[in-house]
Protein backbone atom coordinates (compact mmCIF):
# COMPACT_ATOMS: atom_id res chain seq x y z
CA UNK A 1 0.00 0.00 0.00
CA UNK A 2 1.29 3.46 -0.88
CA UNK A 3 1.33 5.41 2.37
CA UNK A 4 1.02 8.90 0.89
CA UNK A 5 -1.92 8.06 -1.35
CA UNK A 6 -3.61 5.60 0.99
CA UNK A 7 -4.24 3.22 -1.94
CA UNK A 8 -2.65 0.04 -3.24
CA UNK A 9 0.05 0.08 -5.89
CA UNK A 10 -2.35 -1.51 -8.41
CA UNK A 11 -4.99 1.17 -7.78
CA UNK A 12 -2.35 3.90 -8.22
CA UNK A 13 -1.26 2.40 -11.55
CA UNK A 14 -4.88 2.24 -12.73
CA UNK A 15 -5.44 5.91 -11.80
CA UNK A 16 -2.19 6.84 -13.56
CA UNK A 17 -3.21 5.01 -16.74
CA UNK A 18 -6.73 6.49 -16.58
CA UNK A 19 -5.39 10.04 -16.15
CA UNK A 20 -2.94 9.87 -19.05
CA UNK A 21 -5.33 8.07 -21.39
CA UNK A 22 -7.87 10.91 -21.03
CA UNK A 23 -5.49 13.89 -20.68
CA UNK A 24 -3.30 15.58 -23.26
CA UNK A 25 -0.16 17.03 -21.71
CA UNK A 26 1.66 19.79 -23.60
CA UNK A 27 5.03 21.01 -22.41
CA UNK A 28 6.24 24.35 -23.76
CA UNK A 29 9.35 26.27 -22.81
CA UNK A 30 9.13 29.43 -20.71
CA UNK A 31 11.36 32.45 -20.19
CA UNK A 32 13.95 33.27 -22.87
CA UNK A 33 13.62 29.79 -24.39
CA UNK A 34 9.86 30.34 -24.62
CA UNK A 35 10.36 33.64 -26.43
CA UNK A 36 12.72 32.03 -28.97
CA UNK A 37 10.28 29.14 -29.37
CA UNK A 38 7.40 31.54 -30.15
CA UNK A 39 9.55 33.52 -32.61
CA UNK A 40 10.59 30.33 -34.40
CA UNK A 41 7.01 29.05 -34.45
CA UNK A 42 5.75 32.34 -35.93
CA UNK A 43 8.55 32.39 -38.51
CA UNK A 44 7.77 28.78 -39.44
CA UNK A 45 4.25 29.85 -40.38
CA UNK A 46 5.02 33.24 -41.91
CA UNK A 47 8.11 32.49 -44.02
CA UNK A 48 6.60 29.68 -46.15
CA UNK A 49 3.52 31.79 -46.84
CA UNK A 50 5.51 34.87 -47.87
CA UNK A 51 8.05 32.88 -49.89
CA UNK A 52 5.41 30.77 -51.64
CA UNK A 53 3.23 33.74 -52.59
CA UNK A 54 6.28 35.49 -54.07
CA UNK A 55 7.41 32.29 -55.82
CA UNK A 56 3.98 31.74 -57.40
CA UNK A 57 4.13 35.14 -59.05
CA UNK A 58 7.65 34.39 -60.33
CA UNK A 59 6.58 30.95 -61.57
CA UNK A 60 3.80 32.42 -63.67
CA UNK A 61 6.22 34.89 -65.27
CA UNK A 62 8.96 32.30 -65.93
CA UNK A 63 6.53 29.65 -67.18
CA UNK A 64 7.79 26.85 -64.92
CA UNK A 65 5.32 24.00 -64.58
CA UNK A 66 4.91 20.50 -63.14
CA UNK A 67 7.92 18.59 -61.84
CA UNK A 68 10.19 21.41 -62.97
CA UNK A 69 8.82 23.52 -60.11
CA UNK A 70 9.48 20.77 -57.55
CA UNK A 71 13.00 20.02 -58.79
CA UNK A 72 14.05 23.64 -59.35
CA UNK A 73 12.37 25.12 -56.25
CA UNK A 74 11.88 22.36 -53.63
CA UNK A 75 11.33 24.80 -50.76
CA UNK A 76 8.45 26.35 -52.69
CA UNK A 77 6.88 22.88 -52.91
CA UNK A 78 7.35 22.37 -49.16
CA UNK A 79 5.94 25.83 -48.40
CA UNK A 80 2.93 25.33 -50.67
CA UNK A 81 2.07 21.95 -49.15
CA UNK A 82 2.42 23.46 -45.67
CA UNK A 83 0.04 26.31 -46.52
CA UNK A 84 -2.43 23.74 -47.87
CA UNK A 85 -2.01 21.69 -44.67
CA UNK A 86 -2.94 24.74 -42.59
CA UNK A 87 -5.98 25.36 -44.79
CA UNK A 88 -7.23 21.77 -44.49
CA UNK A 89 -6.55 21.82 -40.73
CA UNK A 90 -8.79 24.89 -40.50
CA UNK A 91 -11.48 23.12 -42.55
CA UNK A 92 -11.19 20.08 -40.28
CA UNK A 93 -11.67 22.30 -37.24
CA UNK A 94 -14.81 23.78 -38.78
CA UNK A 95 -16.18 20.36 -39.79
CA UNK A 96 -15.53 18.93 -36.29
CA UNK A 97 -15.71 15.17 -35.61
CA UNK A 98 -17.48 13.63 -38.58
CA UNK A 99 -16.52 11.97 -41.87
CA UNK A 100 -15.82 15.28 -43.61
CA UNK A 101 -13.67 16.47 -40.68
CA UNK A 102 -11.73 13.21 -40.77
CA UNK A 103 -11.02 13.68 -44.49
CA UNK A 104 -9.89 17.28 -43.95
CA UNK A 105 -7.69 16.37 -40.97
CA UNK A 106 -6.16 13.40 -42.79
CA UNK A 107 -5.42 15.58 -45.82
CA UNK A 108 -3.85 18.20 -43.55
CA UNK A 109 -1.67 15.54 -41.90
CA UNK A 110 -0.43 14.21 -45.25
CA UNK A 111 0.29 17.67 -46.61
CA UNK A 112 2.24 18.64 -43.48
CA UNK A 113 4.72 15.74 -43.86
CA UNK A 114 7.17 17.56 -46.21
CA UNK A 115 7.51 20.39 -43.66
CA UNK A 116 7.87 17.86 -40.85
CA UNK A 117 10.66 16.16 -42.79
CA UNK A 118 12.37 19.52 -43.22
CA UNK A 119 12.02 20.22 -39.48
CA UNK A 120 13.60 16.88 -38.60
CA UNK A 121 16.42 17.47 -41.06
CA UNK A 122 17.09 21.01 -39.80
CA UNK A 123 17.19 20.04 -36.11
Amino acid sequence: MLENLLITKQAAIEKFVDFFSNTQVTVQPTGIQGKFYKIRKSAQNFVPMAYTSEAVSVLTVTGMTGLEIITEAPLTFIGATYIDALFFDYCGSVAVDNAVGLIFNSTSFLLSRPMRGLEITMV
